[in-house]
């Protein structure tokens, strides 16, 4: 049984923190969320259950940190790409079709580079362990 390395789990970590600080700020204040990013078409609800969404990807990233296998963690490692990835395309698509101020291009623009470094970098390090 292969254990995760230091680095995958810091990775991991780090996917957590933002999965929490994102997950509260649409499930506990997506109001002032909708305010500051200038959102076209603000839906409250919407918000809190992406937030719970993305407030249980934060969770299942540190269970499997407190795992700790390899083997059961791939699973979560590969979630978390695919809905990195996923999560990037339809923001930048978003662009083609969603009215938006200047406020919420600057806004889309720094979840597109956020969410798109955070890809590369869960990739990263899921083919160093993958090879390790």
């Amino acid at each position: 049984m292969t254990e995760l390395s230091k680095e995958l789990k810091i990775v991991l970590i780090i996917n957590a923190i933002a999965a929490f600080f994102y997950g509260f700020m649409f499930l506990v204040i997506p109001d002032i969320y909708n305010e500051l990013s200038d959102e076209p078409y603000p839906n409250v609800n919407l918000l809190r259950l992406w937030g719970g969404t993305i407030t249980l990807l934060g969770i299942f990233a540190l269970i499997t940190v407190k795992r700790g296998e390899w083997e059961s963690g791939k699973i979560m490692i590969e979630l978390a790409m695919a809905w990195l990835l996923v999560i990037t395309i339809i923001n930048l698509a978003s662009f083609a079709y969603v009215k938006r101020s200047p406020t919420n291009i600057a806004s889309s623009w720094s979840d597109v580079i956020v969410t798109f470094v955070f890809f590369l970098m869960n990739l990263y390090f899921y083919q160093k362990q993958k090879k390790g």
